[in-house]
């Protein structure tokens, strides 16, 4: 590759200099035309000074280095097809493939006569359809982002709706129906994100009142997470994200459910010190302090929701900040949070 571009980018000079050369009698009589050839001659040689450097670059191993020498004197020269050309390959070997798609179809209109614009053009219809490929799914993993937020939202304070408890319940379903595979990576394990999905569905139960099903939801989500992760990964590092989740919902609906039948202080305030040793994070922290306010420890939990107030982002200041000072007043008032 290097070396058809090190022996081709020196003609480019040449090629001005013909021009000059060829021209300049013909053009004597006009002032103008000597100071256009050499503003022309001047820009061709300050971007093949680029296109060699980055050759060079491009030779030591230095990609991101010649990418960016590349682009210069492209936009000194922006119709060079050999430049485009090269500038392509190397963009593809970082694994650019839609910058480097670009810069091909440039070196095929621009030269394609030339060996570079015909090789161009060969190497196009096989990386569009890669670039096609990626492109939708990246799409498609937007989407899919985008409903999880919007549709399955694992948090105490998202709103449980029929279309979440609806998707969830499909989810649950279609991974039960997997075979586990003990030597499959645990976070791709069917068993692991069915117990995510049954932590979203509790939530969802929970904000719609169907409180048995919300329980028997944590519960399970609690059963197969132990199942994937104590059985088979005893010395995980990484304290587990979809425990985490379940304790502090499971804390949430102990310590602040509006039908009484379902608290419980004393599980409360276990669940939520379980969920705050693994992360201490203030959402942790505010459900403690609501579990501490059900067991009548006002103290505790107005210490605890100070602390998650304390400890809340500036992001997280504008979404959480009211409701956690609103709680607050009630722990200092000897009240207890109720969910609404």
């Amino acid at each position: 590759m290097t070396r058809a571009l090190t022996y081709r980018l020196p003609l480019t000079l040449l090629g001005v200099f013909l021009v000059l050369a060829l021209h300049a009698p013909a053009n004597a009589g006009d002032p103008q035309a000597p100071v256009v050839l050499q503003v022309a001659d001047a820009r061709s040689e300050a971007a093949d000074r680029f296109f060699l450097k980055a050759v060079k670059l491009y030779r030591s191993g230095d990609l991101t280095g010649a990418a960016e020498q590349f682009k210069l004197g492209l936009s000194i020269n922006p119709e060079n097809p050999v430049a485009h050309y090269y500038y392509a390959e190397t963009l593809k070997a970082m694994q650019r493939e839609a910058e480097a798609l670009a810069h091909y179809e440039k070196a095929a209109k621009f030269g394609p006569d030339t060996t570079e614009g015909i090789m161009a053009a060969a190497v196009m219809p096989g990386l569009r359809r890669k670039v096609e490929a990626t492109e939708k799914k990246k799409t498609e993993r937007k989407a899919e982002k985008k409903a999880a937020a919007e549709k399955v939202h694992c948090s105490p304070f998202a709103t449980g709706t029929t279309d979440v408890i609806k998707v969830c319940s499909e989810k649950i379903r279609a991974f039960a129906e997997q075979q586990v595979n003990p030597s499959k990576f645990m976070f791709k394990d069917p068993a692991y994100m069915g117990a995510d999905y049954h932590t979203i569905r509790a939530n969802a139960y929970f904000r719609n009142g169907n409180f048995s099903a919300a329980v028997r939801d944590f519960e399970r989500s609690m059963d197969l997470e132990k199942q994937v992760v104590w059985e088979n990964y005893p010395g995980l590092a990484t304290p587990d994200m979809t425990r985490w989740e379940a304790l502090r919902g499971f804390a949430w609906l102990r310590a602040t459910c509006r039908d009484k039948r379902y608290r419980s202080g004393a599980d409360a305030v276990r669940l939520a010190l379980e969920a705050v040793r693994m992360h201490r994070w203030p959402q942790a922290q505010d459900t403690l302090a609501a579990a501490y306010a059900e067991a009548g420890r006002f103290g505790d939990a107005v210490r605890e929701q100070q602390a998650a107030i304390a400890n809340l982002s500036d992001s997280g200041k504008q979404q959480f900040l009211k409701q956690f000072q609103a709680r607050l007043a009630l722990y200092r008032q000897g009240k207890p949070y109720r969910a609404p």
